[in-house]
């Protein structure tokens, strides 16, 4: 049933025009969170029954020995070592975290029902020996991939925490404060720490409040580049970008200054918000945000990329997937050439597509994308015969990047 819903999704997004971002996986599990190991393989955790999902050429899921709990987090610091972490509070265990040695295959518990509260939230590594676990108030360490654990003490002024993030050479740990029990005011910061969560440097904080007294301006997300840039957004539109890793921090918001859950950069210039049910983009560092064109739109929670031009963005119903780095195929609205300046044939093909252009048209690119927007080949350009060979049966797109412009043509392989 799955498999027919997700088949009927893509032909009404081809219909409809070509979607930037298309679904590749709709479990029925509500899912919490999500890594992405590499281009073709992700990992995402469910808000039931113990399981971590795969979902790669093929996908599956494997159930952990804890059946009554959820998995709110998960990390692969490398291709082989994961983590998850969670807890229930209703279940048999609290505060749960596992690891996996082998690519996700099997999963080990690593402690449960150690510590005060119910649930972790978070797990971040600096590299894959060193790593925190965040949640309810208790921050923990590990310098040998949690053969050992530590607790961290944290100062009551950045208790409790909302969110955990980890450069390659700083800790951040954001915090919501109730500052004035009264008014029902909360201070919102950003905390550095250099020595690994011993000691902290505020160096973001907000205390203003809305009209009706609410400051909504919660951390919810941060990413950095490299170690010096980094972004981070939060609640009412927050939007926040550091350029001398995390010391000072420049404010802004982004309209409709709804609740920003999730923020991934895969340039200084290029990244990707969640935003009013859909996927926003920039392409100036933040500036100016346009909506991208997402199949079946749902409400996001986490935005990442394995590269520039793959990314997967997950909602609590479904996982999506970009190829192209969020762009847009030309339809044929937007040809600005004729199109009888290209011809191709036979059309449908079985393992040969053959081209003929006008004498005086130069190539410059010529690609073939499947009806989800998916490059699946790319062809020399002045290529005129095209191997089809290993592609499956199916309806497809053939772009013509041309000296004078961009033509599109449809394509059946047999």
């Amino acid at each position: 049933m799955n498999k027919i819903i997700t088949i009927a999704i893509l032909v009404m997004s081809y219909i409809q025009g070509y979607a930037q971002w298309y679904p590749i996986n709709f479990h029925a599990d509500a899912k919490e969170s999500m890594t992405v190991v590499d281009e073709d393989s992700v990992f995402y955790t469910t808000g039931d029954g113990g399981r971590i999902h795969l979902v790669s050429s093929s996908s599956s899921f494997f159930q952990t020995q804890f059946t009554t709990e959820w998995f709110l987090d998960i990390e692969f610091p490398s291709h082989r070592v994961g983590y998850a972490c969670g807890g229930t509070n209703f279940g048999s265990h609290t505060n749960v975290i596992v690891k996996s040695t082998d690519s996700g295959v099997t999963w080990d518990s690593i402690t449960s029902n150690g510590f005060n509260g119910y649930t972790f939230s978070e797990v971040e590594f600096l590299n894959p020996d060193t790593g925190f676990v965040n949640g309810e108030g208790v921050l923990l360490r590990t310098l040998d991939g949690f053969q050992t654990i530590s607790q961290i003490n944290l100062p009551s002024i950045i208790s409790p925490t909302t969110e955990l993030y980890c450069t390659t050479t700083r800790l951040f740990l954001c915090s919501r404060r109730l500052i004035d029990n009264p008014t029902d005011t909360y201070s919102y910061s950003i905390n550095v720490s250099d020595d690994l969560g011993d000691t902290w440097i505020l160096t973001y904080s907000d205390t203003m409040v809305n009209a009706n007294g609410i400051n909504n301006r919660q951390i919810n997300s941060i990413h950095f580049i490299n170690d010096n840039t980094g972004f981070a957004v939060g609640g009412n539109g927050l939007f926040l970008k550091t350029t001398d890793a995390g010391a000072t921090w420049q404010r802004s918001s982004i309209s409709p200054n709804s609740a920003l859950n999730t923020v991934w950069f895969t340039s200084q210039l290029v990244g990707y918000i969640n935003n009013v049910g859909g996927i926003y983009k920039t392409t100036d560092g933040g500036l100016n945000w346009s909506a991208q064109n997402v199949a079946s739109p749902i409400i996001f929670h986490q935005i990442q990329f394995a590269n520039d031009s793959v990314g997967y963005a997950l909602g609590y119903t479904g996982l999506y997937k970009t190829t192209n780095g969020g762009g847009i195929l030309p339809t044929s609205a937007e040809e600005v050439i004729p199109e009888k300046t290209i011809t191709i044939y036979p059309n449908p093909a079985n393992d040969i597509l053959q081209i003929e252009a006008h004498e005086n048209l130069q190539m410059e690119a010529i690609e073939l994308y499947d009806i989800a927007g998916k490059r699946v080949r790319s062809f020399v350009k002045n290529e005129t015969t095209l191997n089809l060979r290993g592609l499956d049966s199916g309806n497809y797109v053939l772009k013509f990047s041309t000296s004078e412009g961009i033509l599109t043509k449809k394509v059946m392989i047999q």
